[in-house]
């Protein structure tokens, strides 16, 4: 099943991340890159922060804390070109780094409702519409990258953001418990 959760069941990734990764981050200039309102640093941070809290496999905490250095559709500054990928893959391995790169490449309105109408085998890339096939997994752990990344965000956001984050409840059949969790106070909280 392309969409399978696959939660560590030994407790998830540390709780804290890799001095070396965030040696590297820093190194990139992750530090001096303004973020919704803070540094992309402190978002990545976060973003892992919220993924460890979750219990999500160790791969997807790496995703997280790396998530945007080739930069995304909104975040246009990368530390690092795609075409630099085996930096990344040597640093986190090759699973985490993979998921990196489809977060930079994947078009997210497209994956959105790909993966909320069932498990798509390919989503689309979001500069030129290149169907990007999903290896296991991959769907699951692509949604749980997003609602980190948007949650992690969300306190720095507007209506809109929230509009936005609250949507990814669409894609409950492949979050984590406790991604669901979260976005569901996040609904609740008015």
């Amino acid at each position: 099943m392309r969409g399978a959760l696959r939660m560590d069941p030994g407790g998830g990734c540390p709780g804290s991340a890799d001095p070396a990764h965030l040696a590297w981050l820093r190194d990139a200039g992750a530090d001096r890159v303004r973020h919704s309102g803070r540094t992309l640093l402190d978002h990545l941070r976060g973003t892992r922060e919220l993924l460890a809290g979750w219990r999500a496999r160790e791969a997807v905490c790496d995703a997280g804390l790396f998530h945007s250095v080739y930069g995304t559709g909104p975040l246009r500054h990368a530390l690092l070109a795609p075409s630099g990928r085996e930096v990344v893959r040597e640093l986190i391995g090759p699973e985490a780094e993979r998921r990196v790169w489809l977060f930079h490449a994947i078009d997210r309105r497209a994956f959105r409702a790909l993966a909320a109408t069932g498990c798509p085998g390919a989503v689309p890339e979001r500069r030129h519409g290149a169907p990007l096939p999903l290896a296991e997994g991959e769907l699951a752990d692509l949604a749980n990258l997003l609602a980190a990344n948007a949650l992690e965000q969300q306190p720095f956001g507007g209506s809109a953001r929230r509009r936005r984050t609250l949507a990814l409840l669409r894609l409950r059949a492949h979050l984590l418990p406790a991604a669901v969790a979260a976005l569901e106070r996040l609904g609740s909280e008015g």
